[in-house]
């Protein structure tokens, strides 16, 4: 049986957990780092390393019990942000896959996070076109960095 870990990334209010949701249907397990608030804690920012360890160890969870379908719902804006979760999977024989989803609906964040914090997230968000190619920063500038890697003028119009 094949096993497969899909990465779901994007900003606050991009629609990752209800994407995860849907890709999960009636087999596969979402992990998010926001649950762990759910759990009857309340936000605090001295407990985010404490919430991101505990999804990290639900997640290794399920690769050691060989679930089929493990999918990673964070913002996950920069590479390092997910790179243990890919080697973990890969360790445990999933094929890895990134997705990120972009607010194209214009949600807005239900967990508060304010527009500042998101602003700096969305600058700081690198995406890899292939083995080689990473980019990051603003919209403007990475549709400008994709048109000139892919000799495209139609993308991000």
């Amino acid at each position: 049986m094949s096993k497969t870990f899909i990465i779901v990334r994007g900003l606050p209010g991009s629609g990752k957990s209800t994407f995860a949701d849907l890709l999960a249907g009636e087999t596969g397990q979402v992990f998010s780092t926001d649950n762990f608030w759910t759990e009857g804690r309340l936000f605090s920012p001295d407990l985010i390393a404490e919430a991101h360890q505990w999804n990290f160890a639900r997640t290794i969870q399920a690769f050691e019990n060989g679930e089929p379908r493990v999918i990673l719902a964070n913002t996950s804006t920069q590479e390092w942000e997910f790179q243990h979760y890919t080697e973990e999977a890969l360790e445990h024989g999933y094929q890895v896959h990134s997705v990120v989803v972009e607010n194209r609906h214009g949600g807005h964040t239900i967990h508060g996070v304010p527009e500042d914090v998101v602003s700096k997230m969305e600058h700081r968000f690198e995406v890899r076109l292939n083995r080689k190619t990473k980019i990051m920063g603003e919209p403007k500038t990475f549709c400008g960095k994709v048109r000139k890697l892919m000799k495209r003028s139609n993308l991000c119009i």
